[in-house]
């Protein structure tokens, strides 16, 4: 790792994924400590990708979003010094050959912001000099791998907490269920709560003609996506955050730790967080995903993160920067 060591470059070409405007502070952050950045997104929107997505036409949809990256490839600034990769979602082999003979003399850094095994093409890991992930368990298992937890975007202001408990997220996995017993356990004891899971028209859609959706549910269902101010905010009212990771992953949330951050006590499913030992237990519950239970909070958390979860010690640990 000597070349890593020595890494003093300023010519940075970001690679994102575009969830909410995270790419967005990222770069900010970037270009205080003083790094020339350039930009694009593996994720996309465009209109028929979307359409033949819904239709089940695979093949014409991964054509649409390999020629989109390909141009956006083409496109990008060239002889960077790092080329930083969030997740890698939807690169192939050829992407990165391609970025590889675009900038020679560059680190390429990835850090992975999901399991492991949902990465669509594993063989994509050998185009980059490190590696990092946000899932502990996946480092312990893969020697190739270095463990570096998610951020909080900037430190939250003491506010009034008005909301008992409050959840925003997408709708997967047993999310509704557990909605909905929190919602239902929520009402009988008069406590207040802000829950919308996230579905999309089409999703939306098709819960309706399926039966998956109660009318007792819309008022926990957004089909619209919710800004990352309205979330902090929410975030920053609410007693407790409910926080209901995917099964298949361990690392923590965006929400886990911004809630933490907020000074929220954070009610969990993610039982991998007992190793988190710079996090007392006093500042979150463990949730049975199987039974989950409405918690009885007496005292609000005092708890505050430490420094080393900002964004800026983030980025200064992952792209190896040295502000001295």
């Amino acid at each position: 790792m000597n070349k890593l060591s020595q890494l003093k470059g300023h010519r940075i070409l970001f690679i994102g994924i575009g969830f909410y405007d995270y790419d967005q502070s990222i770069i900010a952050e970037l270009k205080k400590l003083n790094k020339e950045v350039s930009y694009f997104s593996t994720h996309t929107n465009i209109w028929n990708l979307l359409i033949f997505k819904r239709l089940h036409l695979n093949k014409i949809s991964e054509k649409i979003l390999k020629k989109n990256i390909d141009r956006q490839i083409n496109r990008s600034s060239i002889n960077n010094d790092i080329v930083f990769v969030i997740k890698g979602e939807n690169f192939d082999d050829s992407h990165l050959i391609k970025l590889r003979s675009l900038n020679p003399n560059a680190i390429f850094i990835l850090y992975l912001w999901d399991e492991l095994h949902r990465l669509k093409n594993l063989n994509t890991l050998n185009y980059f000099d490190k590696i990092w992930s946000f899932d502990r368990v996946d480092c312990l298992k893969n020697k190739n791998l270095s463990f570096r937890p998610l951020f909080y975007r900037e430190k939250q202001n003491k506010t009034t907490k008005n909301i008992d408990i409050s959840f925003i997220g997408g709708l997967h996995s047993d999310r509704l269920e557990i909605s909905r017993e929190i919602k239902r356990q929520a009402k009988l004891n008069g406590k207040s709560y802000y829950i919308k899971l996230y579905t999309g028209i089409w999703l939306f859609i098709k819960m309706i003609i399926t039966g998956q959706l109660r009318i007792k549910d819309l008022d926990i269902i957004s089909i619209l996506p919710i800004s990352y101010n309205k979330v902090i905010d929410i975030t920053r009212k609410s007693k407790v955050v409910l926080d209901i990771q995917h099964p298949s992953q361990y690392g923590l949330t965006m929400r886990s730790i911004e809630a933490i951050e907020s000074g929220c006590i954070l009610l969990t499913t993610n039982k991998d967080l007992v190793n988190y030992s710079d996090i007392p237990k006093e500042s979150y519950i463990i949730l049975d995903r199987e039974h989950p239970v409405f918690p009885n909070i007496i005292n609000e958390s005092t708890f505050k993160l430490s420094d080393s979860y900002s964004l800026k010690n983030f980025l200064k640990e992952v792209i190896f920067i040295n502000e001295n």
